[in-house]
């Protein structure tokens, strides 16, 4: 989603699925981070599949509390306006989640969540940098090995060191777990 030289942070709510979107195979290192986002600075995020999700299925692949609060606006639409947001919503998160979308510019939001190319079912988040740095929090930063590579998008992997702390300067202060 993002133009050339311009940095966005890709994100997703599982490891699996990550290793999934960037496509990882026996023997990649891939570098993990869980990430906390500040309750004192939410991100404007524009949310696109889920209500179609909401819609269809009557549960979503958020939480259900978020699911919950989806169906309650739908709820609140007349039949003709509520079905135009559905396919609006729709097609919105077709054309994002199709691998050959490119060119596209969203400035004027700090964040769109859209359903994974990579993973059917999963979510991904694409966070403009700026927002990242003032919203989000690090909870652990490990390097990890992939071992195996399963069907339906499964892996099994080894962590080869760990973030014991982060300096001010933001050197990684590593512990080697092999």
């Amino acid at each position: 989603m993002n133009e050339p030289g311009l940095p966005i942070l890709y994100v997703t709510f599982t490891p699996f699925t990550a290793m999934k979107e960037v496509n990882a195979k026996i023997g990649d290192h891939l570098h993990m981070i869980s990430y906390t986002m500040r309750e004192d600075r939410p991100i404007r995020t524009l949310l696109l599949g889920e209500f179609t999700n909401v819609h269809k299925g009557g549960q979503g692949n958020l939480s259900n509390e978020i699911a919950n609060k989806l169906e309650g606006i739908l709820g609140k639409m007349d039949f003709e306006p509520g079905l135009s947001f559905i396919f609006m919503d729709a097609f919105l998160s077709s054309i994002l989640s199709d691998p050959k979308m490119a060119d596209a510019n969203y400035t004027s939001i700090e964040a769109i969540e859209y359903p994974s190319v990579a993973r059917v079912g999963s979510m991904n988040l694409a966070i403009k940098p700026e927002v990242a740095d003032e919203a989000l929090q690090i909870n652990w930063t490990s390097v990890i090995r992939i071992d195996n590579q399963f069907d339906h998008g499964l892996y099994r992997y080894t962590v080869v060191r760990t973030a014991e702390g982060f300096w001010g300067d933001g050197i990684i202060d590593w512990k080697d777990n092999t």
